[in-house]
């Protein structure tokens, strides 16, 4: 059975030297997954992969998504999966 529209999004804090977060989930392709930065001031921009990001460990159980540059302190990146299940 697929059930479309499933999001799970996990978020994290930068602290300006981190470059590499995690998503614990599996992703079949680069698609699927949404990548977001919010700056301080809370204002959300969509990433684009292969200039903001890269993947590692697609169709594994765990993805990681390495940011360029780093996310500075008081920002976040956020990872959303927007694919079927």
């Amino acid at each position: 059975m697929t059930t479309l529209g499933v999001t799970s999004r996990i978020n994290y804090s930068g602290n300006g030297a981190t470059t590499v977060f995690s998503f614990p989930h599996y992703v079949e392709d680069a698609g699927d997954l949404d990548v977001w930065l919010r700056g301080a001031a809370g204002v959300e921009t969509l990433q684009t992969i292969f200039t903001h990001y890269t993947f590692s460990g697609l169709e594994s159980v765990s993805v990681a998504a390495r940011s360029k540059p780093h996310i500075a302190p008081n920002d976040q990146l956020a990872g959303a999966f927007n694919g079927n299940v």
